[in-house]
Protein backbone atom coordinates (compact mmCIF):
# COMPACT_ATOMS: atom_id res chain seq x y z
CA UNK A 1 0.00 0.00 0.00
CA UNK A 2 1.49 3.34 -1.05
CA UNK A 3 1.68 6.14 1.49
CA UNK A 4 3.86 9.16 2.20
CA UNK A 5 4.68 10.55 5.64
CA UNK A 6 4.68 13.95 7.31
CA UNK A 7 6.68 14.19 10.55
CA UNK A 8 5.92 17.30 12.61
CA UNK A 9 9.00 18.55 14.47
CA UNK A 10 8.70 22.31 14.73
CA UNK A 11 7.01 23.26 17.99
CA UNK A 12 7.96 25.83 20.59
CA UNK A 13 8.24 23.26 23.45
CA UNK A 14 6.90 25.85 25.84
CA UNK A 15 6.40 23.38 28.70
CA UNK A 16 9.91 22.00 28.16
CA UNK A 17 11.54 25.39 28.73
CA UNK A 18 11.99 25.80 24.99
CA UNK A 19 14.18 22.70 24.61
CA UNK A 20 13.38 21.30 21.13
CA UNK A 21 11.49 18.04 21.45
CA UNK A 22 13.01 16.58 18.30
CA UNK A 23 16.46 16.60 19.91
CA UNK A 24 15.48 14.83 23.13
CA UNK A 25 17.02 11.40 23.57
CA UNK A 26 15.59 7.97 24.31
CA UNK A 27 17.61 4.77 24.04
CA UNK A 28 20.50 6.71 22.53
CA UNK A 29 18.55 8.23 19.64
CA UNK A 30 16.67 11.49 19.25
CA UNK A 31 12.90 11.55 19.17
CA UNK A 32 13.11 12.67 15.55
CA UNK A 33 15.25 9.66 14.68
CA UNK A 34 12.69 7.39 16.35
CA UNK A 35 9.88 9.05 14.38
CA UNK A 36 11.74 8.65 11.09
CA UNK A 37 12.36 4.97 11.89
CA UNK A 38 8.64 4.54 12.60
CA UNK A 39 7.71 5.86 9.12
CA UNK A 40 10.46 4.04 7.23
CA UNK A 41 7.83 2.24 5.13
CA UNK A 42 6.69 5.50 3.52
CA UNK A 43 7.52 6.17 -0.13
CA UNK A 44 8.54 9.73 0.67
CA UNK A 45 8.92 11.50 4.01
CA UNK A 46 9.00 15.20 4.84
CA UNK A 47 9.97 16.71 8.18
CA UNK A 48 8.14 19.94 9.01
CA UNK A 49 10.42 21.94 11.27
CA UNK A 50 13.95 23.28 11.46
CA UNK A 51 16.68 21.04 10.11
CA UNK A 52 18.36 19.30 13.08
CA UNK A 53 21.99 20.00 13.91
CA UNK A 54 23.01 16.55 12.70
CA UNK A 55 21.10 16.90 9.46
CA UNK A 56 18.54 14.55 7.96
CA UNK A 57 18.91 11.38 5.88
CA UNK A 58 19.47 12.29 2.21
CA UNK A 59 16.12 10.89 1.13
CA UNK A 60 14.10 12.91 3.67
CA UNK A 61 12.61 16.27 2.67
CA UNK A 62 12.42 19.25 5.01
CA UNK A 63 10.14 22.29 5.06
CA UNK A 64 8.53 24.78 7.45
CA UNK A 65 5.03 26.07 7.92
CA UNK A 66 4.53 29.76 7.18
CA UNK A 67 4.75 31.47 9.58
CA UNK A 68 6.82 29.13 11.75
CA UNK A 69 4.97 27.78 14.81
CA UNK A 70 1.64 28.64 13.14
CA UNK A 71 -0.11 25.42 14.22
CA UNK A 72 -0.05 21.65 13.74
CA UNK A 73 -2.68 22.04 11.01
CA UNK A 74 -0.48 24.56 9.19
CA UNK A 75 2.44 22.17 9.53
CA UNK A 76 0.46 19.38 7.89
CA UNK A 77 -0.55 21.71 5.07
CA UNK A 78 3.10 22.66 4.52
CA UNK A 79 4.10 19.00 4.51
CA UNK A 80 1.47 18.12 1.92
CA UNK A 81 2.63 20.99 -0.25
CA UNK A 82 6.24 19.79 -0.08
CA UNK A 83 5.26 16.22 -0.94
CA UNK A 84 3.20 17.39 -3.90
CA UNK A 85 5.78 19.79 -5.27
CA UNK A 86 7.37 18.63 -8.56
CA UNK A 87 10.97 17.55 -8.10
CA UNK A 88 12.15 20.17 -10.59
CA UNK A 89 10.43 23.09 -8.87
CA UNK A 90 12.17 25.46 -6.51
CA UNK A 91 10.87 25.45 -2.91
CA UNK A 92 10.04 28.74 -1.18
CA UNK A 93 12.89 30.65 0.46
CA UNK A 94 13.95 29.00 3.69
CA UNK A 95 12.42 25.66 2.71
CA UNK A 96 14.46 22.78 1.40
CA UNK A 97 12.01 20.38 -0.16
CA UNK A 98 14.79 19.02 -2.35
CA UNK A 99 18.14 18.57 -0.67
CA UNK A 100 21.33 19.74 -2.36
CA UNK A 101 23.11 16.43 -1.82
CA UNK A 102 20.32 14.29 -3.25
CA UNK A 103 20.49 13.21 -6.89
CA UNK A 104 17.68 14.83 -8.86
CA UNK A 105 14.43 12.89 -8.70
CA UNK A 106 12.33 12.42 -11.81
CA UNK A 107 10.73 15.65 -13.01
CA UNK A 108 7.29 14.18 -12.42
CA UNK A 109 6.12 12.23 -9.39
CA UNK A 110 2.86 10.44 -8.77
CA UNK A 111 1.80 11.28 -5.20
CA UNK A 112 0.73 8.52 -2.87
CA UNK A 113 -3.01 8.34 -2.19
CA UNK A 114 -2.42 8.18 1.56
CA UNK A 115 -0.31 10.22 3.97
CA UNK A 116 0.79 9.24 7.45
CA UNK A 117 0.92 12.17 9.87
CA UNK A 118 3.13 11.67 12.92
CA UNK A 119 4.30 14.01 15.65
CA UNK A 120 7.93 13.50 16.61
CA UNK A 121 7.32 13.45 20.37
CA UNK A 122 5.91 9.93 20.80
CA UNK A 123 8.85 7.62 21.68
CA UNK A 124 6.91 4.38 21.11
CA UNK A 125 5.03 5.48 17.99
CA UNK A 126 6.45 2.65 15.90
CA UNK A 127 3.85 0.31 17.42
CA UNK A 128 1.02 2.73 16.62
CA UNK A 129 2.28 3.19 13.06
CA UNK A 130 2.48 -0.57 12.59
CA UNK A 131 -1.16 -0.95 13.68
CA UNK A 132 -2.30 1.83 11.33
CA UNK A 133 -0.40 0.44 8.34
CA UNK A 134 -1.69 -3.07 9.04
CA UNK A 135 -5.25 -1.73 9.13
CA UNK A 136 -4.69 0.10 5.86
CA UNK A 137 -3.29 -3.01 4.19
CA UNK A 138 -6.28 -5.03 5.37
CA UNK A 139 -8.90 -2.53 4.21
CA UNK A 140 -10.43 -3.71 0.94
CA UNK A 141 -11.40 -0.13 0.09
CA UNK A 142 -7.99 1.36 0.85
CA UNK A 143 -6.74 0.99 -2.69
CA UNK A 144 -5.03 3.39 -5.06
CA UNK A 145 -8.01 3.85 -7.36
CA UNK A 146 -8.89 7.54 -7.75
CA UNK A 147 -12.59 6.82 -8.17
CA UNK A 148 -15.20 5.22 -5.96
CA UNK A 149 -16.61 6.24 -2.61
CA UNK A 150 -14.34 5.43 0.30
CA UNK A 151 -15.61 3.89 3.52
CA UNK A 152 -13.52 6.40 5.43
CA UNK A 153 -11.25 9.38 4.91
CA UNK A 154 -8.57 7.92 7.12
CA UNK A 155 -7.57 5.92 10.13
CA UNK A 156 -6.75 7.48 13.50
CA UNK A 157 -4.92 5.89 16.42
CA UNK A 158 -7.04 5.15 19.48
CA UNK A 159 -5.37 4.08 22.71
CA UNK A 160 -6.91 1.52 25.11
CA UNK A 161 -8.60 4.29 27.12
CA UNK A 162 -10.41 5.53 24.01
CA UNK A 163 -8.36 8.67 23.40
CA UNK A 164 -7.77 9.60 19.77
CA UNK A 165 -4.49 10.99 18.44
CA UNK A 166 -4.82 12.92 15.16
CA UNK A 167 -1.04 13.23 14.96
CA UNK A 168 -0.72 9.46 14.67
CA UNK A 169 -3.04 8.83 11.77
CA UNK A 170 -3.28 7.86 8.10
CA UNK A 171 -5.31 10.23 5.94
CA UNK A 172 -6.58 9.93 2.42
CA UNK A 173 -4.68 12.75 0.70
CA UNK A 174 -7.65 14.01 -1.30
CA UNK A 175 -9.82 14.24 1.82
CA UNK A 176 -7.10 15.97 3.83
CA UNK A 177 -6.51 18.53 1.06
CA UNK A 178 -10.24 19.27 0.94
CA UNK A 179 -10.27 19.82 4.71
CA UNK A 180 -7.27 22.16 4.48
CA UNK A 181 -8.86 24.23 1.73
CA UNK A 182 -12.13 24.44 3.67
CA UNK A 183 -10.23 25.62 6.74
CA UNK A 184 -8.43 28.26 4.72
CA UNK A 185 -11.67 29.42 3.13
CA UNK A 186 -13.22 29.79 6.58
CA UNK A 187 -10.34 31.86 7.90
CA UNK A 188 -6.80 30.70 8.53
CA UNK A 189 -4.75 27.68 9.51
CA UNK A 190 -2.83 29.78 12.04
CA UNK A 191 -3.71 28.60 15.51
CA UNK A 192 -5.76 25.67 14.22
CA UNK A 193 -5.53 22.33 15.98
CA UNK A 194 -5.50 19.03 14.17
CA UNK A 195 -8.81 18.03 15.74
CA UNK A 196 -10.46 21.12 14.28
CA UNK A 197 -8.92 20.41 10.88
CA UNK A 198 -9.98 16.77 10.63
CA UNK A 199 -13.31 17.02 12.44
CA UNK A 200 -15.29 16.93 9.14
CA UNK A 201 -13.52 13.75 8.02
CA UNK A 202 -14.84 10.23 8.44
CA UNK A 203 -12.04 8.53 10.36
CA UNK A 204 -11.93 4.91 11.45
CA UNK A 205 -10.56 4.51 14.98
CA UNK A 206 -7.76 1.93 15.01
CA UNK A 207 -6.82 0.38 18.38
CA UNK A 208 -3.11 0.80 19.11
CA UNK A 209 -0.97 -0.65 21.92
CA UNK A 210 -0.96 1.07 25.28
CA UNK A 211 1.71 3.74 25.49
CA UNK A 212 2.35 3.91 21.76
CA UNK A 213 0.82 7.40 21.47
CA UNK A 214 2.06 8.77 24.80
CA UNK A 215 3.77 12.06 24.03
CA UNK A 216 6.35 14.28 25.68
CA UNK A 217 4.84 17.64 26.55
CA UNK A 218 6.48 18.24 29.94
CA UNK A 219 9.61 17.21 31.83
CA UNK A 220 7.41 14.96 33.93
CA UNK A 221 6.31 13.18 30.73
CA UNK A 222 9.97 12.90 29.71
CA UNK A 223 10.94 11.20 32.97
CA UNK A 224 7.97 8.83 32.80
CA UNK A 225 8.81 7.80 29.23
CA UNK A 226 12.55 7.47 29.74
CA UNK A 227 13.36 10.53 27.65
CA UNK A 228 16.27 12.80 28.54
CA UNK A 229 17.80 15.98 27.29
CA UNK A 230 20.95 15.82 25.18
CA UNK A 231 22.25 18.51 27.52
CA UNK A 232 21.60 17.09 31.02
CA UNK A 233 21.78 20.43 32.83
CA UNK A 234 18.73 21.66 30.90
CA UNK A 235 16.53 19.00 32.50
CA UNK A 236 15.08 20.25 35.81
CA UNK A 237 15.47 18.29 38.99
CA UNK A 238 12.53 16.25 40.26
CA UNK A 239 11.78 18.80 42.97
CA UNK A 240 11.44 21.55 40.39
CA UNK A 241 8.92 19.68 38.26
CA UNK A 242 5.43 21.20 38.14
CA UNK A 243 3.34 19.57 40.84
CA UNK A 244 6.32 18.54 42.98
CA UNK A 245 5.93 21.51 45.33
CA UNK A 246 2.56 22.84 44.24
CA UNK A 247 -0.07 22.66 41.54
CA UNK A 248 1.01 22.80 37.95
CA UNK A 249 0.27 26.07 36.18
CA UNK A 250 -2.93 25.93 34.13
CA UNK A 251 -2.54 25.32 30.41
CA UNK A 252 -4.92 26.77 27.85
CA UNK A 253 -6.32 24.15 25.50
CA UNK A 254 -8.92 24.26 22.79
CA UNK A 255 -12.13 22.61 23.93
CA UNK A 256 -12.49 19.09 22.58
CA UNK A 257 -15.02 16.32 22.75
CA UNK A 258 -14.98 14.40 26.08
CA UNK A 259 -13.31 11.38 24.44
CA UNK A 260 -10.55 13.55 22.99
CA UNK A 261 -8.17 14.69 25.72
CA UNK A 262 -5.91 17.58 24.77
CA UNK A 263 -2.86 16.22 22.99
CA UNK A 264 0.10 17.73 21.28
CA UNK A 265 -2.23 18.19 18.32
CA UNK A 266 -4.42 20.52 20.39
CA UNK A 267 -1.61 22.94 21.21
CA UNK A 268 -1.45 25.77 18.72
CA UNK A 269 2.33 25.65 18.57
CA UNK A 270 3.03 21.96 19.30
Amino acid sequence: MRYDAIVLAGGRSRRLDGVPKEGLLVAGQTLLQHALAAVRGARQTVVVGPEPAGGLPPSVLQTREDPPFASPAAGVAAGLEALGRPASSKPPDGHRAKRDSVPARPATRVPSPWVLVLACDMPAADAAVAALVAALAGDALADDAPTGEAASDGMIAQDPSGHLQPLAALYRVAALRTAIEAKRAAGSLVGSSMFSLVRPLHLAAIPVPAGSTDDVDTWEDARRLGVRSATPHTMPSTTSLPGASGPAPPEAHEATAPSQRPTQGEESNR
